[in-house]
Parts: C-alpha cells; sequence; structure tokens
C-alpha cells in the first residue's frame, strides 16, 4: 500500500502518518484523559508508561498513543 500510494502521489505514507502522529499527540493524550468508564481505565492503564517516563522514546510514545486511540475508537488489539 505504502509504495502505490507514493507511485499514485509522490509523498511518503508511513512518514507523513508518522509526522502527523507525532504533531497530534498532545492533543490525542488530552482526548484519551477525559475517557471514563472501563474504556478510560484502560487507556489510563496504557498510558502509565508515559507518565513513568515523561522522555520516554518517539517511538514508545507513539506505540502508547496508537494502542491508547484502538481502544478509544473500540476496536480490538491484535
Amino acid at each position: 500500500i505504502c509504495e502505490e500510494f507514493l507511485r499514485i502521489s509522490g509523498i511518503s505514507l508511513e512518514s507523513t502518518f508518522m509526522s502527523q502522529l507525532d504533531r497530534q499527540t498532545p492533543k490525542l493524550l488530552s482526548l484519551f484523559n477525559t475517557k471514563g468508564g472501563a474504556v478510560g481505565q484502560r487507556i489510563k492503564s496504557q498510558m502509565t508508561t508515559l507518565i513513568q517516563d515523561p522522555s520516554a522514546s518517539v517511538e514508545k510514545r507513539r506505540e502508547v498513543v496508537l494502542r491508547c486511540l484502538i481502544e478509544y475508537m473500540g476496536e480490538r488489539q491484535e
């Protein structure tokens, strides 16, 4: 998919996605903090990684944000 997207648009899909994810991370984390109920608890338990290590690597922050986004949207993590 990435190669076809690059061929058609001339834009790297993965790097564009990751840069926009990094840009939106503070807003997403704020949104996740407002979620209540069982989903909110699962999200908060995943976010403890970032709370315990505020200087976490970019890759770790991305991983946590994507996992939280999956929970927030009600999808299964596989």
